[in-house]
């Protein structure tokens, strides 16, 4: 027994009730369109290019008869492929009748045969036409992936290894991190530099010591977080956040001066400040031109009448490998001093113009240990037991050197060249070497002149 729904009522007529609806839909009743789907497209008598005709009974013919080859289509669908063809053929044209009756005109006019091809439907059944090969899919074009750039290693991985190529271990360059070099981070910390070398006794650092600093910076509503003193006797304080920098330079010497009894400076390390100007004068070789008076002199003859910070003016050049008449001087200038100048462009001294430009640091930094001055690790992780000296290579601490052996000459640690061991053109020349070692020659053949090869061993 076949399930009912309750019955419902309409918005229209409350009181009459819905005839009872089954469950389960009949089918729909079969088209009573003739089908066409065997049957050939005849094209109309008319000119097919004819304005009137297109837009009246033809238009109203092929859509009878595209409804019907649909209708045919869904009804009489079948595995027999010639019927399947059929259809498709009738589909076509009665479709191309209805959108582009000149297309169909040529197609009729050069084309009958294609026309013809249904009328094997009202005939004896035509044998089926060979069906084509299916073709195998045609691979999609994959996208063409944007080429990497070849990274240094994969350039002398691939450089061809001969005798006479000596391809490079990694790259030397400071502006690219490597096993020599470091990544620049930001500045965290402010250097101190005392008027007068501190004694190794009197160098007081650790907790204890910051605990005192920062009960006299309570007041000042900053901390410190870090207080030790550099391989070259400068102490470094590191506030609570990177934003108390410029403060603590305001007020941590004054702390200083009443612990150690010395005046302290603050050193300058944030290179944002620092300009450079091109090409001046160096003065004779065996003395340079004071860097300080020669940035005064510049101001002065530029019409700046704002001071300048002390020994903010340096040659970044070395006076002893330097062989030049002319060179250029960094300066640290406050900040709308800077941007006037860098808006000009230029600075002129003695009449001449010299090109300013915004000095940028390097990327990074030599990985070179404060402990033992060899390259390729830090003194963090330094094995040796005892310090050495980057000024003598003695055995004491670098901090030590001013009051231990002031008199001492210079002498370093990776060259052994009279010089400290960080000096800069020392390391670069190393790193160089490091990344590409030069090759070694080939040993001269050992020429035996007078002297009788052994007997070989009998068997």
């Amino acid at each position: 027994m076949t399930q009912k729904h309750p019955r419902v009522s309409t918005g229209s007529n409350l009181d009459a009730p819905m005839d009872v609806i089954p469950k389960a839909t009949p089918p729909p009743p079969a088209s009573t369109t003739s089908s066409t789907y065997c049957q050939c497209w005849i094209p109309p008598a008319a000119n097919l290019t004819n304005a009137q005709n297109r837009a009246g009974s033809q238009l109203a013919t092929s859509l009878e008869f595209v409804k019907g080859a649909f209708q045919a289509a869904l009804q009489f669908s079948t595995s027999d492929i010639d019927l399947i063809h059929k259809t498709m053929h009738n589909l076509f044209l009665g479709v191309l009748h209805v959108i582009d009756p000149e297309q169909l005109s040529l197609i009729i006019a050069n084309e009958p045969d294609f026309i013809k091809q249904g009328q094997g439907a009202r005939g004896p059944p035509a044998s089926p036409a060979p069906t084509p090969k299916a073709l195998p899919p045609k691979a999609k074009p994959a996208s063409a992936a944007k080429p990497k750039p070849k990274t240094f290693a994969a350039a002398t991985k691939a450089a061809p290894a001969s005798a006479a190529v000596n391809p490079p271990k990694f790259n030397p360059s400071p502006k690219v991190t490597s096993p020599m070099r470091a990544k620049r981070g930001g500045i965290s910390s402010a250097a101190f530099k005392p008027a007068a070398p501190i004694a190794p006794d009197a160098q007081a650092s650790g907790y204890a010591t910051i605990q005192h600093v920062n009960r006299l910076l309570a007041p000042l509503h900053f901390q410190l977080k870090g207080l030790v003193w550099s391989p070259f006797g400068n102490i470094v304080a590191t506030p609570n956040s990177p934003q108390f920098i410029e403060k603590s330079k305001e007020v941590l010497p004054g702390i200083f001066l009443d612990m150690f009894k010395v005046a302290f400076a603050p050193l300058s390390f944030d290179d944002r400040s620092n300009v450079v100007v091109y090409n001046l004068p160096l003065g004779t070789a065996d003395r340079w031109t004071n860097p300080l008076a020669m940035a005064s002199l510049l101001m002065a003859q530029n019409n700046i009448v704002e001071p300048i910070p002390t020994k903010s003016a340096r040659w970044p050049a070395n006076p002893t490998r330097h062989k030049g008449a002319m060179a250029s001087l960094r300066l640290s200038l406050p900040p709308q001093l800077r941007a006037a100048i860098l808006k000009s462009g230029t600075l002129f001294l003695e009449g001449r113009s010299h090109s300013v430009r915004s000095f940028t640091a390097p990327k990074t930094l030599p990985n070179q240990c404060r402990k033992c001055w060899k390259l390729r690790y830090s003194e963090a992780w330094c094995r040796k037991a005892a310090p050495v000296c980057g000024v003598c290579c003695a055995g004491h601490p670098t901090s030590h050197h001013q009051a231990v052996a002031p008199n001492t000459p210079h002498l370093c640690a990776l060259y052994k060249g009279a010089h400290p061991s960080w000096t800069r053109w020392c390391v670069d020349r190393h790193i160089q070497l490091a990344a590409q070692p030069p090759l070694k020659k080939p040993m001269p053949a050992k020429k035996c002149v007078g002297k009788v090869p052994p007997n070989p061993p009998l068997p």
